[in-house]
């Protein structure tokens, strides 16, 4: 597992996410959401989706202004970019929500690429375990 913890300055925004994740990972995926006060019942399915390949799950607490982002093991690298990109929308979406910033706006845009821009260092790490 590799983690990275991203700060989006202008939302004041804090991204923890989880690259590469597999159940031997489980206790320190629970201790996170745990730290954000997630529900014994979203800490439950984030296990079970753990338990499956090419799964992901994005858990936010807005009163923390933080995202948890968990990229599970994945068949190969089309699936993990695709698990890449699909909870990054999800955490463009959450703030997005929280901020009552349009979707489909120039600032939505700009956040998600930022967003990709913090991950594409770890994301690249985890592309070569994929490639070699």
């Amino acid at each position: 597992m590799i983690t990275q913890y991203i700060q989006l300055g202008d939302k004041d925004w804090g991204v923890l996410v989880y690259y590469n994740v597999g159940e031997e990972d489980i206790a320190s995926v629970v201790d996170s959401l745990e730290s954000l006060d997630c529900t014994d019942e979203d800490i439950h399915a984030a296990t079970v989706t753990l338990s499956k390949k090419n799964t992901g799950f994005t858990y936010t607490n807005t009163d923390y202004k933080m995202t948890f982002v968990c990229i599970g093991h994945s068949t190969n690298v089309g699936q993990f970019v695709d698990t890449v990109v699909h909870e990054a929308k999800h955490v463009q979406s959450h703030i997005c929500q929280y901020y009552g910033i349009d979707e489909t706006s120039e600032t939505a845009a700009y956040l998600i690429g930022h967003l990709v821009h913090k991950m594409y260092k770890m994301v690249s790490k985890v592309l070569q375990l994929y490639l070699t």
